[in-house]
Protein backbone atom coordinates (compact mmCIF):
# COMPACT_ATOMS: atom_id res chain seq x y z
CA UNK A 1 0.00 0.00 0.00
CA UNK A 2 1.30 3.44 -0.91
CA UNK A 3 1.28 6.15 1.79
CA UNK A 4 1.78 9.77 0.78
CA UNK A 5 2.99 12.01 3.60
CA UNK A 6 2.91 15.81 3.65
CA UNK A 7 5.50 17.30 6.02
CA UNK A 8 5.12 20.99 6.84
CA UNK A 9 8.23 22.66 8.23
CA UNK A 10 8.59 26.02 9.94
CA UNK A 11 12.06 27.32 10.71
CA UNK A 12 13.53 23.83 10.43
CA UNK A 13 11.01 22.28 12.85
CA UNK A 14 8.22 19.91 11.87
CA UNK A 15 4.94 21.71 12.42
CA UNK A 16 2.48 19.57 10.52
CA UNK A 17 2.35 15.99 9.24
CA UNK A 18 -0.53 14.51 7.25
CA UNK A 19 -0.63 11.00 5.78
CA UNK A 20 -2.86 10.08 2.85
CA UNK A 21 -3.81 6.73 1.32
CA UNK A 22 -6.01 5.77 -1.60
CA UNK A 23 -6.18 6.57 -5.28
CA UNK A 24 -6.14 10.34 -4.80
CA UNK A 25 -3.54 10.41 -2.01
CA UNK A 26 -0.98 12.34 -4.07
CA UNK A 27 -3.54 14.96 -5.07
CA UNK A 28 -4.68 15.42 -1.46
CA UNK A 29 -1.07 15.72 -0.28
CA UNK A 30 -0.41 18.30 -3.01
CA UNK A 31 -3.47 20.25 -1.86
CA UNK A 32 -2.16 20.20 1.73
CA UNK A 33 1.23 21.41 0.47
CA UNK A 34 -0.40 24.26 -1.47
CA UNK A 35 -2.57 25.29 1.46
CA UNK A 36 0.42 25.32 3.82
CA UNK A 37 2.93 27.06 1.53
CA UNK A 38 0.72 29.03 -0.88
CA UNK A 39 2.90 27.58 -3.69
CA UNK A 40 1.49 25.24 -6.34
CA UNK A 41 3.06 21.81 -5.81
CA UNK A 42 3.57 21.21 -9.55
CA UNK A 43 5.56 24.47 -9.76
CA UNK A 44 7.60 23.53 -6.67
CA UNK A 45 8.30 20.08 -8.09
CA UNK A 46 9.30 21.48 -11.50
CA UNK A 47 11.75 23.93 -9.94
CA UNK A 48 13.10 21.27 -7.55
CA UNK A 49 13.67 18.72 -10.30
CA UNK A 50 15.78 21.10 -12.41
CA UNK A 51 18.33 20.93 -9.59
CA UNK A 52 18.97 24.66 -9.65
CA UNK A 53 16.98 25.39 -6.49
CA UNK A 54 16.35 23.65 -3.20
CA UNK A 55 13.26 24.00 -1.03
CA UNK A 56 14.79 26.92 0.88
CA UNK A 57 15.19 28.90 -2.34
CA UNK A 58 11.69 28.06 -3.52
CA UNK A 59 9.79 28.37 -0.22
CA UNK A 60 12.02 30.69 1.77
CA UNK A 61 13.86 30.20 5.06
CA UNK A 62 10.74 29.79 7.15
CA UNK A 63 9.08 27.01 5.13
CA UNK A 64 12.18 25.38 3.62
CA UNK A 65 12.20 21.64 4.08
CA UNK A 66 8.45 21.33 3.56
CA UNK A 67 7.67 18.51 1.17
CA UNK A 68 5.88 15.32 0.25
CA UNK A 69 7.24 11.81 0.72
CA UNK A 70 5.83 8.71 -0.95
CA UNK A 71 6.33 5.52 1.04
CA UNK A 72 5.38 1.87 0.73
CA UNK A 73 3.63 0.51 3.81
CA UNK A 74 4.28 -3.10 4.76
Amino acid sequence: MKVVVFIGMYREEVWEVKAFVGEDAENRAAAAFEQYTEVFYVEFQRRWETGDEDSYHILGKELGGTGIEILEAE
